[in-house]
């Protein structure tokens, strides 16, 4: 179950009481905490509630994920019990092909691609630093609130080594930001739990990190060596990491392959949903411990019939119930009844069960665990299991 929207994750927590079912809830953002950090729900009646209904959510679902190491700590302030850290992150195989077959360009050049708001700041950065200065190019592409501001700006300093591209469609994205020296990545404002997705990009495409900001972001280029940081709006401290950029080709390249590394090992999509199934699959049951459920399906009436073991429930026909001439013989009447047994097998087997006698058909089967599902990805994979196919 996704979160936010919360009224979402309270729909699913009634709709996985009436089913029986555990409510697995992924939190990508932080609300409302995140929204009242944004400004948009003040600290009044609405928020409280809001919290409330967040709070409810974190102590009723089974196993609560979350898209950053902050989100996880502030989950686990309610309810510290099955967290678990599940990043976005990203296909290093969509950039594959285009990090080896691209050329750099001869210029040292950083690139920005993302939106353009307040948020980022890019048009202050614009302002704070001279790029053809440091023998630089800066190369911004996408669109936003400030795209206005930006344009202007650029159109009275034409000389400063900033160029804009306008926005790229994102299935380009890997085509294009590939073939620089390194990304520029803004934050002015941290938000609680918040990693941008492009630091993900970044690594997939090769490119070292300038981070400009505070929180989890900037915690993940160090602990890697992705790149250089600095805190937000130190324009000074921004300056000296881009010089490097054109200065210090070696760590550039070191810094380059620590990205590639991290992207294709820890951060790959396909990483990230193996430690989840993993996970899961710690809280699943083996289909030894699982019984049969066979369903047969009534030709008469169309109505199915489950066979659990070796009681078949009633079948309603017109109206009545009708339950089969053979229910509570012994083995042997019900074989004459036209039911054919399996094997004899203890109680934790499930049970084998066959039935071709006239009336019904089979329908399908399913399996049914009271501790939860089964971690085998086939039923055949369990040694112990000996279903019997039906002819």
């Amino acid at each position: 179950v996704q979160s936010p929207p919360l009224l979402l994750g309270i729909s699913c927590q009634i709709l996985s009481r009436f089913s029986r079912t555990r409510m697995v809830l992924n939190v990508s953002d932080l609300w409302p905490l995140t929204a009242k950090e944004l400004g948009a729900i003040s600290d009044g009646f609405l928020y409280r509630r809001f919290e409330q209904i967040e709070q409810l959510l974190y102590r009723s679902s089974f196993i609560r994920l979350g898209q950053s190491q902050e989100t996880i700590e502030h989950i686990a302030t309610f309810n510290p019990e099955r967290t678990f850290l599940f990043r976005n992150g990203v296909d290093p195989s969509r950039y594959r092909e285009f990090v080896t077959r691209n050329k750099k360009r001869d210029k040292p050049s950083i690139v920005y691609a993302g939106l353009l708001g307040v948020a980022q700041g890019i048009v202050d950065i614009c302002r704070g630093i001279d790029f053809r200065e440091l023998g630089m190019e800066f190369h911004i592409y996408g669109a936003g609130p400030e795209q206005k501001k930006l344009e202007e700006f650029l159109a009275a300093h034409p000389d400063r080594g900033i160029l804009y591209h306008g926005q790229v469609p994102r299935e380009e994205v890997p085509m294009v930001i590939p073939r620089y020296s390194a990304t520029l990545i803004p934050l002015v404002k941290h938000l609680p739990g918040a990693v941008p997705s492009k630091i993900y990009e970044s690594m997939a495409a090769g490119l070292p990190i300038i981070y400009s900001g505070e929180g989890e972001a900037r915690r993940i280029i160090e602990e890697y060596d992705l790149g250089w940081t600095s805190p937000a709006k130190d324009f000074e401290a921004l300056k000296r990491n881009i010089e490097k950029v054109g200065i210090h080709r070696e760590e550039l390249e070191r810094k380059r392959q620590n990205c590639l590394e991290a992207a294709e090992k820890v951060f790959s999509r396909s990483a990230q949903v193996e430690r989840l199934n993993h996970y899961l699959n710690s809280f699943m049951t083996c289909v030894e411990d699982i019984k049969q459920v066979l369903i047969l399906r009534d030709t008469a009436s169309h109505q199915p019939v489950r066979l659990n073991g070796k009681h078949l429930s009633p079948v309603r026909h017109h109206g009545r119930e009708r339950v089969p001439a053979y229910l509570g013989r012994s083995g042997a009447n019900q074989e004459s009844a036209g039911v054919k047994q399996g094997p004899a097998t203890t109680n934790q087997d499930p049970v084998p069960i066959r039935y071709d006698g006239p009336g019904l058909v089979p329908d399908f089967k399913e399996y049914r665990s009271t501790q939860g599902l089964c971690a085998c990805r086939k039923p055949a994979d369990c040694s112990r299991n000996h279903v019997q196919q039906m002819g």
